[in-house]
């Protein structure tokens, strides 16, 4: 999985949930807290995964919803950070 993703969902985390949230996150994985994902790197899917796992259980949320709450975020995010040319291959209906 490419590191924006990974970068996407701390920075989703830390601005709707905080940095407590996060870090607890991270520990329940064994991820180093200080770790800093790099947007064009590629990382296994395992830990992102483990940390979506996480994130649903100390919001006492489905897992579905953590992923659709991801996707209806991260769009916006990724037209404010210079992506918009990237995503606009999803098609001509994507509603922001």
């Amino acid at each position: 999985m490419i590191g924006l993703i990974h970068h996407s969902l701390k920075v989703m985390v830390l601005e709707l949930f905080g940095l407590e949230l996060w870090e607890t996150v991270l520990r329940e994985n064994n991820i180093d807290i200080d770790i800093e994902f790099a947007a064009l790197e590629y990382y296994p899917d395992g830990p992102l995964v483990a940390l979506v796992v996480s994130l649903s259980k100390n919001l006492g949320v489905s897992i579905d919803d953590c992923l659709y709450k991801f996707g209806v975020w991260i769009i916006p995010y990724l037209i404010e950070n210079g992506y918009k040319e990237h995503i606009s291959c999803l098609g001509g209906n994507l509603k922001v």
